[in-house]
């Protein structure tokens, strides 16, 4: 059961920094985007 733990723990933080590289930069895209419009739309 511990090793079960500290396996799914090592494999998310694998998971994570991959997916970090992919998904972060487009969440970053979009976040940025979402917030141009936001800026965009108030003014």
């Amino acid at each position: 059961m511990c090793s079960l733990v500290t396996l799914s723990k090592h494999y998310s933080t694998k998971s994570k920094m991959f997916l970090a590289e992919s998904f972060g930069q487009r969440f970053v895209g979009h976040f940025y985007g979402v917030i141009a419009f936001l800026c965009g739309t108030t003014t």
